[in-house]
């Protein structure tokens, strides 16, 4: 034991002699083992250091300093480490301002010498503009001897990398094109033959101008050169900083098996770092030699664990940098490098396999006008590449299952040879989809094409087809084909031979082993009631999610599925679009599974947050007066669909389905809080790009198309006076419902929105016939007292009073009236009545109707007593009314507009431009009741008076 001892205490005293510099190399040496020397080593050099500890001296301009180092003038101390100082100064000839680093004053070690000539040669290889720049090097005599000291490029303004970037508030985009510069950096050093060694963001300034510089090569390693050296450290306190970016084979303290990949993990780390602003192990506390096992034996926290959006590809490169294993990370930072840069291009990343579903997600983000094109090979790989990997995996169990049969015993050779033969047929059954395959790859092909142009539609029933043909016999391969062509179908908008297809699948499942199959089968189930969803059919796609919630398989899950929290999410669409109160808590029963760990993907999980947002926006939307204290309602859907929009952008893409789903309800929110100012011009341009976008992505036949096509016309209804162009969009959209065969709430409302259009057109027989349509399936949905069918009755209401039909027309309009002037529809609902009452007015003068007079005395004093007589509306509406009954031959209009214009004239100074025009409708009608002395009268004391406020050639002056 005392030699051990003394073997200890030597190895420790030797590990300090050196003023330190290779402290972390033997500390490293010493955690490897278990073995009494090594424990006493490490407790040896512990113990040393902690009574020898020296504090790193801080950048300080008061430190004395040299004014003059051989031909530099000194400015300040920039910075000081374990080896030497860096000074700023100034060189003469050629003018300008160097960094210069200089050897620690008795440092004086050969070793230590050594290693700074050393720097200076490394730096002197390396020309690069991300990597500090050497000029020239040589010695100084401090009064002591001879001291080494290099000049290299000063970095203005520098700040250390995430510094940097959390300074600039840099996004991610901006900080993977940051990391970029410095791998191009790292890669030039390599392709020199350096290993940087000690890689950290400290060791990377980034200048004014944006541009990261590598610095101090100090402790690299020459791999072309018989030269070992070891990271520096000033004390023990800074070793774990520098050990947190220190590859797993570098805290073995072997710099033999020390390459280029060493430096690959230590941009790992960084990478990590300037991503979520944390690092991978948390060592704060732990001790030496417990961080170096730490980094040698466990895995690294995941980034999503820090921030859900850092997932998919971007969490993938950073744990390819961070493996354990060399063989497993980047080979190079040109690699890193370039796997970053694909993944900003929207290319596959190569650090993940190139499956047929990854590459075609993203060849569709990067290509949107060519993936319709490209689609047509995709459609037939999916096809494939589902049902062979299905049958492959159950040949190879059947295979293992008869190897297994044939070893347990001689007595199951039988069995053994049944289930060999059962993986020759899924064998053949693979022959035969790729066989499939191949014809359908081949309709592409000019022989067969003959100068048609095959699109994803066209293959897709092409398969159909040939999987009757094919596989009708063969249920194991004619159940997921059909599967696979019954979602792409239902995606692509073709909703009768979606639903076709997917029923077939699930009968074609049901007659299989279903627990073998249990997930393909759920799934289609769930993919049905989407299509069901999408054709309208709300109650049938209730009860078949209901049913697959019900199943016995389902229910003795422990962990919800995607498919299973699919059947959950069909339900709340299902009340969503119905306006059911259990809607919103639904939402939130399916976002709580995800939560708590339901087996589902990122891209089912974004879906049901911007599905949560919905069901809170609608539920603040039409919610009486007396909910209207949950207005918070409002801000949770903002602050949901804002986080669910971000994290879709960036992780799904800026055309993938779910992001333009949550934009488009971005927009809505807007639209509704335009609405309340009457403002709607300022939205109209996010709604046109929402509509752009569903027509690049889903075509011009999908119904997400005629659905922004609806919402974009009810926009130009509300703020332009020409019919052509809403006109334009709701028949647009009203034919896609057509063509595709969806019913429902969206088809609803375009008929709604289109009936008022020929209502302005005057083209009232069929506003009404498109009115009572969509009213008809409102109330089948919503119910009767809902405040969607209330405003829907209240147009109805007014194209049946517009066509003289008061008989029907009273009844519903006083309904309608009494639901809006009560609140009971909804408060944002009650400004109506006014419009309600201005348009029974016009179709009583219209039609002459009993009580005309009563209806438009009644109508003018309301809006007297609410907004008084000199209010402009108040006067512009009974002047409109007054005219028109005087021209039907009202005899009481001209007393209606006198009585309103004396009190009238007694609130608003004269002249004003409002009252002098109610005036001269006025004169109008003394002159045509015959009343010439009223007339001219009222028209001398006018004419100077609308001279002044118009002037002289106004036409109304004139006039």
């Amino acid at each position: 034991m005392a030699t051990d001892h003394d073997n200890a205490r030597r190895i420790a005293d030797e590990a300090i002699a050196v003023d330190r510099e290779s402290r972390d190399s033997f500390i490293a040496s010493a955690c490897k083992g278990d073995d009494p020397l090594s424990k006493y080593v490490y407790a040896m050099i512990e113990a040393d250091c902690a009574s020898h500890t020296v504090q790193t001296p801080r950048p300080d301009t008061h430190v004395q300093h040299p004014e003059q180092i051989a031909h530099f003038t000194i400015r300040r101390v920039i910075g000081s480490g374990g080896m030497g100082t860096v000074y700023e100064g100034v060189q003469d000839n050629p003018r300008r301002k160097v960094a210069l680093k200089v050897m620690r004053s008795g440092v004086t070690s050969r070793m230590a010498q050594r290693r700074f000539a050393f720097e200076s040669q490394v730096l002197a290889r390396l020309h690069h503009q991300g990597i500090a720049q050497i000029y020239e090097a040589g010695t100084w005599d401090d009064g002591g001897g001879g001291v080494p000291w290099f000049a290299m490029e000063y970095i203005s303004g520098a700040k250390a990398l995430t510094t940097y970037a959390n300074d600039k508030k840099l996004k991610r985009p901006q900080r993977l094109d940051l990391f970029i510069k410095v791998c191009e950096a790292v890669g030039h050093g390599h392709q020199k033959g350096i290993i940087h060694r000690d890689l950290k963001p400290e060791n990377i300034l980034v200048d004014l101008h944006g541009q990261p510089k590598v610095i101090d090569f100090g402790v690299a390693r020459a791999t072309d050169a018989d030269m070992a050296v070891t990271t520096l450290q000033t004390d023990v306190g800074q070793l774990v900083g520098t050990v947190q970016y220190m590859s797993p084979e570098q805290c073995e303290a072997n710099p033999d098996i020390l390459d280029t990949r060493s430096d690959v993990y230590s941009l790992g780390v960084i990478l990590y770092q300037l991503l979520s602003e944390a690092l991978p192990y948390d060592l704060s506390t732990v001790a030496v030699f417990e961080a170096a096992r730490v980094i040698r034996e466990q895995t690294p926290n995941r980034l999503t664990t820090i921030d859900r959006t850092l997932g998919g590809d971007v969490e993938t490169i950073v744990m390819k940098a961070l493996q354990k294993d060399p063989d497993q990370r980047y080979q190079s930072a040109h690699e890193l490098q370039r796997d970053i840069q694909r993944y900003l291009d929207n290319q596959p990343i190569e650090a993940r396999p190139p499956s047929i579903t990854y590459q075609l997600k993203v060849f569709a983000r990067r290509n949107r006008g060519l993936f319709i094109s490209v689609a047509t090979i995709a459609a037939v790989l999916v096809i494939a590449t589902i049902v062979s990997i299905g049958l492959a995996i159950s040949a190879k169990q059947s295979e293992a299952a008869a190897e297994i049969a044939r070893n347990e015993a001689t007595t199951n050779a039988e069995r053994a040879e049944q289930l060999r033969d059962s993986a020759i047929e899924n064998f053949k059954m693979l022959e035969l989809t790729a066989q499939l395959t191949e014809d359908l790859l081949a309709l592409g092909a000019p022989r067969n094409a003959q100068g048609r142009t095959m699109s994803v539609h066209d293959i897709a029933l092409q398969a159909i087809d040939e999987i009757t043909d094919r596989f009708s016999d063969i249920p194991h391969l004619e159940a997921p084909a059909r599967r696979a062509i019954g979602m792409l179908l239902w995606e692509m908008g073709d909703l009768e031979n979606a639903e076709t297809q997917l029923i077939r699948s699930i009968e074609v499942f049901n007659s299989l082993d279903t627990n073998a199959r249990a997930k393909e089968h759920l799934q289609t189930a769930v993919a049905l009631c989407k299509v069901l969803i999408d054709k309208g059919n709300y109650d049938r796609a209730r009860e078949q999610a209901q049913a697959i919630l019900d199943l016995q398989y389902v229910q003795e899950q422990e962990i919800d599925t995607e498919e299973i929290l699919g059947a959950k999410d069909v339900l709340a669409d299902v009340a969503t679009l119905t306006l059911k109160g259990e809607h919103l808590q639904l939402r939130r029963e399916v976002m709580a599974g995800v939560e708590i760990g339901g087996e589902v993907s990122r891209e089912f999980e974004l879906g049901a947050q911007v599905g949560l947002a919905e069901s809170l926006y609608y539920s603040h939307l039409f919610a009486g007066d007396e909910e209207r204290a949950q207005a918070h309602y409002l801000q949770e859907a903002a602050d949901l669909i804002e986080a669910a929009n971000q994290a879709a952008e960036v992780e799904l893409g800026h055309m993938h389905p779910i992001t333009i789903q949550a934009r488009g309800l971005t927009y809505s929110m807007a639209f509704s809080k335009s609405m309340e100012t009457l403002d709607l011009g300022g939205i109209q341009p996010s709604f046109q790009q929402q509509l752009d976008d569903c027509r690049q992505v889903f075509g011009p036949h999908h119904l997400n198309t005629a659905a922004a096509a609806s919402a974009l016309g009810f926009i130009e209804l509300n703020i332009s006076e020409d019919n052509e162009r809403p006109k334009q969009l709701l028949t647009e959209a009203l034919k896609i419902y057509a063509d595709v065969g969806g019913t429902g709430s969206g088809v609803a409302d375009a008929e709604q929105y289109l009936g008022i259009v020929f209502m302005r057109e005057g083209r009232l027989e069929e506003a009404e016939t498109l009115l009572r349509k969509s009213v008809e399936t409102y109330e089948q949905l919503y119910g009767k007292e809902s405040p969607a069918v209330v405003n829907l009755r209240a147009a109805l209401s007014m194209a049946l009073l517009s066509q003289g039909k008061f008989e029907e027309g009273e009844p519903l309009w006083e309904h309608v009236v009494e639901l809006l002037s009560t609140g009971k529809a909804g408060s944002a609902a009650a400004a109506g009545v006014f419009r309600m009452r201005m348009g029974r007015a016009y179709a009583y003068i219209r039609f002459q109707q009993d009580g005309v007079d009563e209806v438009i005395q009644e109508l003018i004093d309301d809006m007297v007593e609410a907004n008084g007589p000199g209010d402009p509306v108040t006067l512009s509406t009974a002047m409109g009314l007054c005219r028109l009954l005087h021209d039907r031959g009202g005899e009481q209009a001209i007393v209606m507009l006198e009585s309103l214009l004396q009190k009238a004239r007694h609130e608003l100074p004269s002249p004003n431009s409002t009252l002098l025009l109610a005036e001269f409708t006025l004169a109008h009608g003394y002159m045509d009741s015959g009343e010439y002395d009223k007339s001219d009268e009222l028209i001398q004391r006018l004419t100077p008076e609308m001279t002044e406020a118009f002037g002289p050639w106004d036409k109304n002056t004139i006039a």
